[in-house]
Formats: C-alpha cells, structure tokens, sequence
C-alpha cells in the first residue's frame, strides 16, 4: 500500500488560496481562513489516482478526532470539513495519526502510524509545509510552502517519492 501523510495549512490552503478567496469573496478585512479550495484538491486528486496512494490525515485539522471515529467539539469541524471537500473530489480519508503527549514531532507521529500500521507499506510520502519529520526529511517530505501550497512541482516529487 502506497500512503500519503497529509497535511491542511501550507497543502491544502495557502497566501495565494487566501488571495483568491478573499477576492473572489470580496473581503477586506483580515479572516480566519479555514477553507480548502478547489486548486490544490484537483492537484492532490491527480496525485491520488496516479499512485493510488492512501490519505492519511496528519494535519492538526484532525486534533479532537478520535481513531475510532467518534470526534470531540473542538476538533469535529475541520475535521470535517475536510473530509467533506475530499469527497467533493472523489476521495477520502483512510486513516489519520495519532496524537502523542509530550515533547514530540509530526514525524514522531508518522512513525508511530507506521508502527502499528497492520497493512504492508509499499512507499509513502509527507505533504507538509513543516520540516519536523524526523528521520524522514530527506526521503520522504515533500515541503511545501505555506505561500503557494501543494503545487504541480510537489506532485511531479510525490510521484517519485512514492516510486509511481
């Protein structure tokens, strides 16, 4: 099985999301932008069928998401709405990390999901605009930026991290 660990802010939203969005919105004042537009979705749809990789939800977005399915009110919405715009495009949310106590990384997390993971793991890769991926940085993040987002360069690199 092929994983892509996902993150929201700097993936799947980002400034240039933001700038659309406010003006194609026409808003001036300053938000809260908690969207997921249309660009980079189609961008990780292609990616998606290209590899048929698994998402696996790593942002904070899934914070208050318990793994069994039941969510809390803090984490619930965004959580939610996530899924909600994956399935727009015709994917979804096979899994998210845990959430670790104590002094840990993103990567800490990924690793522990790969752990306890009962399914062969062919290749995965990060999407993240963070580099605190552990032992992971150099083989499987691709970083993107939290001013453009995922772009058609970071699918071109996912593609070869996850040998497609």
């Amino acid at each position: 099985m092929k994983v892509i660990f996902l993150d929201v802010d700097g993936v799947l939203n980002s400034e240039d999301d933001l700038r659309v969005f406010r003006e194609k919105n026409n808003i001036t004042e300053t938000i809260l932008y908690a969207e997921v537009e249309d660009r980079p979705l189609k961008l990780l749809k292609e990616l998606v069928e290209k590899s048929g990789a698994k998402i696996v939800v790593s942002s904070s977005w899934r914070i208050g998401c318990e793994r069994s399915g039941r969510e809390s009110i803090f984490g619930a919405s965004l959580y939610e709405k996530l899924v909600r715009r994956l399935r727009d495009y015709g994917m979804e949310v096979y899994d998210i990390t845990p959430s670790l106590s104590g002094n840990t990384q993103r990567g800490d997390e990924i690793r522990e999901w790969l752990q306890t993971c009962e399914s062969d793991i062919d290749s995965f890769v990060i999407l993240d605009d963070d580099a605190d991926m552990c032992e992971f940085v150099e083989t499987n993040l691709v970083q993107t930026t939290y001013k453009h987002g995922l772009t058609e360069d970071a699918i071109t690199k996912a593609l070869q991290v996850l040998e497609v």
